[in-house]
């Protein structure tokens, strides 16, 4: 966000280190925990410290923690999912389509932004599964498809 024309290159550092020691909304750690599986050192925190531990102490703590973050980002990744589809399921408008019904079908391949958007109308023939229709295209031609890619015709006769 900070942006000076001489010495731009000399704040890259700490962009990167900001960004690795935010908190991601998702699922509630920094890239920093994700990769060492601890938090960050902050420049105040590098006192001169013993370590008394072993190097096999050290190692077997970093995958016992890395194993518990992966897991715990892993469940509010899939909480954050849930959340998501719980959100998209309150504006969805469900299709309900019978054969016999009148469609259009959303053209795939446009030339130009002029071009139209839907192609049809067809008849649908079948109902293939929950999602899926066979429309007529033709005489002797049928195609099946998602029911994404169609809308409802409403023909007057």
């Amino acid at each position: 966000m900070y942006i000076n024309d001489r010495d731009w290159d000399n704040w890259i550092r700490y962009a990167i280190f900001s960004y690795n020691t935010s908190t991601h909304t998702a699922h509630g750690f920094t890239p920093h925990e994700l990769i060492f599986a601890r938090k960050a050192r902050v420049p105040s925190e590098f006192a001169d410290k013993t370590i008394c531990k072993t190097y096999n102490d050290i190692i077997d703590d970093i995958a016992r923690k890395l194993n518990i973050t992966l897991r715990e980002a892993h469940d509010k990744i899939i909480e954050a999912k849930q959340k998501s589809k719980a959100y998209y399921d309150i504006k969805i408008n469900v299709r309900t389509l019978s054969p016999g019904d009148h469609v259009y079908l959303l053209k795939e391949h446009k030339t130009d932004k002029h071009d139209d958007h839907y192609t049809g109308p067809y008849l649908i023939k079948q109902l293939i599964g929950d999602r899926n229709v066979e429309i007529e295209q033709g005489p002797s031609r049928s195609k099946i498809v998602h029911v994404d890619k169609l809308k409802h015709a409403f023909l007057r006769l």
